[in-house]
């Protein structure tokens, strides 16, 4: 599941939702919110995982390159 497409559909389901007559407040489904938002809690686990491994690899790859350009000037 996609965690920002789950979140895009709670903003407009609230953005959506029957204003309260002279407050910001909203009437918005319990139910229904609750079941999107418990989408995004079990679907954050392994976004976030995700997430770190591109970050481990991208933090590799530029190590990798610090080594390298390092050899590079050291046999100049």
């Amino acid at each position: 599941m996609d965690v920002q497409k789950k979140l895009d559909e709670i903003v407009e389901a609230v953005g959506n939702a029957r204003a309260m007559p002279m407050s910001a407040s909203c009437v918005v489904n319990r139910a229904e919110l609750l079941a999107m938002l418990e989408e995004v809690r079990e679907a954050l686990p392994g976004s976030l995982a995700h997430a770190q491994q591109l970050i481990g690899g991208q933090e590799q790859f530029a190590e990798q390159a610090r080594q390298e350009a390092e050899r590079i000037i050291q046999s100049a």
